[in-house]
């Protein structure tokens, strides 16, 4: 008995000590990547992006969509510009739609705002600035260490680019059903997310994202920054909204 109880306690140690271990190894590597992202003033990049998820047996959502951005420091602030085109298709009840879609996300370094075209309806929401460290990879991660376990797996090559591969899994909760994870794979040489994948508690991936033709620091214009509500829109203004 007593010689069980070593063991069991062996194994704790080492299965506590291992977990201390990669979230060490993680903080370093992300320590490392925002070292490397402050190098990038500017960059441009291609996303192509898919969902494929069910919210119970009577409710399924597909989709596709590309992204073309275009980003740029002023200060601690941001200036950003995505053009995202696609389609979503939707069953409900046994009927499916079809919707093609277009957004264009600004970032004037003053608000975001985001404009969805879904047919004729034009709405735009409102809201507040990001900020270089809100963007840096280590920002990225504070958003998500209270409630998830940050893991860092073994590197992988994206298009020939060497990165970090990072897992996020929900902290689990008694009770609660398996829930989903999330990898995200950052390119060393400047801390820009290269793939995204998420899966369901069940391991079905549900999304992803790969990034593609990275530029960094090309010549850019912060006057191409600007946008302008069109008319007809419906806005949504949430700068009022306390910053958690």
């Amino acid at each position: 008995m007593y010689k069980c109880v070593l063991v069991m306690a062996a194994i704790v140690l080492l299965g506590t000590s291992a977990t201390v271990m990669a979230d060490e190894k993680a903080e370093k590597a992300i320590q490392e990547l925002d070292k490397n992202f402050a190098k990038v003033k500017t960059y441009t990049c291609t996303s192509e992006s898919t969902t494929d998820a069910s919210f119970g047996p009577a409710f399924s959502q597909k989709s596709k969509m590309v992204t073309t951005s275009q980003w740029m420091r002023k200060g601690d602030n941001v200036l950003m510009k995505a053009e995202t085109k696609g389609e979503t298709t939707k069953t409900m009840a046994g009927e499916t739609t079809t919707t093609p879609s277009t957004m264009t996300t600004v970032d004037d370094g003053k608000f975001m705002y985001v404009l969805t075209v879904e047919g004729d309806q034009k709405t735009v929401m409102k809201s507040k600035t990001n900020t270089v460290k809100s963007q840096s990879p280590s920002g990225y991660f504070a958003n998500f260490k209270a409630y998830f376990d940050i893991k860092l797996l073994d590197d992988q090559k994206i298009d020939g680019e060497d990165c970090f591969v990072f897992e996020l899994k929900m902290k689990p909760m008694e009770g609660a059903p398996p829930v989903g994870r999330q990898v995200v794979c950052y390119q060393k040489a400047n801390g820009i997310v290269l793939k995204s994948e998420s899966f369901d508690g069940e391991g079905k991936l549900i999304a992803s994202s790969i990034t593609k033709d990275v530029k960094i620091n090309p010549e850019m214009d912060p006057k191409q920054f600007t946008f302008e509500v069109p008319e007809g829109a419906q806005v949504m203004d949430t700068t009022a909204t306390p910053t958690p």
